[in-house]
């Protein structure tokens, strides 16, 4: 039966998709082999793929032995369970090895469902689960046709490896989220636990959440202390975005490709860069700014409103975990490099400059202050607003994910202008590994991997 067939071959792109994840999970990892239990796993998951292939194989070969003895009636045409896939001329160069057929963009694919939900025709492509892959060279299970994660009315899902092209470009164009440090999310998990060490003091007794050795005479003992650890909870939060391509826009594959995969890749970089730095938590990921480990360098006193001073930036420097200072970077907003520009310290009857602009002095692609990036974007607070100029080390945040996205497409949001919908969700989470800032070992200033300057009003 063709149901039969559909939910064989479904299952089968699950397994195969739980097999990509492990394998990209140990390359995430710098490049490591599977560990027992994971090779384990994906031994069990290969060993399914052959007994669903057998399973597909042998549906297939009932079928085709029904339709060989069902004779056909000249008042009534032969009826059969399963419509062979014929690929029409115009595709036989884009079939693989095995005779199966390549997207060859994802303007490509989207031209051919919105051609096959508005009853103009089924590309054959659409009906072969076992489209090649051009991006991993190999056959994978892309299950189209009636799905039920669109609208009750169905529709056909996007290509995975399309998705992942997306989700790629946001780590590449990301000025945060290519510093996060990254920790993708298996097929089977919807969230991620971990132990950090509860470090909030570097007093003798307190270091690393309470261990401590001795100096001791011979034969003098010690008092036997214990780490201190935390549990850390990350929850898969729910990013969902919606587009919807005009009439215009879908007769070029082209340009359908680029706007879509472009501009999606650019909206998602800048809303999930957006709440690491000013989100509240709750159900979106816990940004800086909000975070307990957070330290806010007040204002000079006497010091103007919607101002910055060589002082403020002195005293964030001193205020940034040390060993974290070689990662951390400037984030600013654009409002206050005038300010920067004029910025030094004086020495003598001279000055030293503080900041240093890209080239030039720096020979640096971004501005530089004390040695480090300065960076604008655009999540950075107003002049004179906390947040407006930030020294962060985001090494020191925690992100996970479960990429790539999932992407479909319906005609019937939009039906009655004549629009298709497009939708992506992107599933993540982030926090900070640190949960209060660090007291250090000689005097009192808290010190952290996230500095921010007060208000000045």
């Amino acid at each position: 039966m063709v149901a039969e067939i559909h939910y064989l071959t479904q299952d089968r792109a699950d397994t195969l998709k739980a097999m990509r994840a492990l394998v990209a999970e140990a390359a995430l990892a710098d490049h490591r082999e599977l560990t027992e239990q994971e090779a384990n796993q994906y031994d069990s998951l290969k060993a399914k793929m052959g007994v669903l292939d057998t399973a597909i194989a042998r549906e297939r070969d009932l079928q085709e032995m029904e339709r060989q003895m069902t004779p056909a009636s000249p008042a009534e045409p032969m009826q059969t369970t399963e419509t062979k896939i014929q690929y029409p001329p115009a595709l036989t160069h884009a079939l693989d090895n095995q005779g199966h057929p390549q997207w060859a963009t994802f303007g490509d694919q989207i031209q051919a469902i919105i051609q096959a939900a508005t009853g103009r025709g089924i590309d054959p492509r659409l009906m072969d689960p076992y489209a090649a892959d051009p991006y991993f060279g190999t056959p994978r299970a892309v299950i189209s046709g009636m799905s039920e994660i669109v609208d009750s009315e169905g529709g056909y899902l996007v290509r995975s490896d399309f998705s992942s092209e997306v989700f790629r470009r946001v780590y590449a164009m990301g000025n945060i989220m290519s510093r996060v440090r990254r920790i993708p999310i298996g097929a089977n998990a919807n969230g991620y636990t971990t132990f950090a060490i509860d470090e909030t003091d570097r007093a003798t007794g307190s270091r690393l959440g309470g261990i401590q050795v001795y100096w001791a005479e011979e034969g003098g003992s010690a008092t036997a202390k214990k780490l201190k650890l935390r549990k850390m909870e990350l929850k898969l939060k729910k990013l969902i975005g919606l587009c919807y391509l005009t009439d215009e826009l879908m007769q070029d594959a082209t340009a359908l490709s680029a706007t879509v995969q472009q501009g999606f890749a650019e909206e998602y970089t800048f809303v999930t860069e957006d709440s690491l730095v000013n989100s509240p938590g709750g159900g979106k990921p816990l940004g800086i700014l909000n975070s307990g480990a957070l330290v806010s360098v007040s204002k000079e006193t006497g010091q103007a409103a919607a101002t910055i001073v060589a002082p403020n930036i002195m005293k964030m420097w001193t205020r940034a975990w040390g060993p974290g200072r070689a990662n951390s970077v400037w984030f600013i907003n654009q409002e206050i490099e005038p300010q920067l520009w004029q910025m030094s310290l004086p020495v003598g009857t001279g000055g030293s400059a503080l900041f240093m602009p890209p080239g030039g002095l720096s020979t640096s692609p971004y501005s530089v202050l004390i040695g480090r990036p300065v960076i604008p974007v655009e999540y950075c607070a107003a002049l004179g607003t906390v947040g407006d100029i930030i020294l962060a080390d985001f090494s020191q945040m925690l992100f996970i994910d479960k990429g790539p996205m999932e992407t479909a497409t319906s005609i019937h949001v939009k039906f009655t202008t004549h629009e298709q919908a497009l939708r992506f969700v992107y599933r993540c989470d982030a926090q900070s590994i640190w949960n209060s800032a660090l007291t250090p070992y000689k005097g009192s200033a808290t010190l952290s991997p996230f500095v921010a300057l007060a208000t000045r009003s």
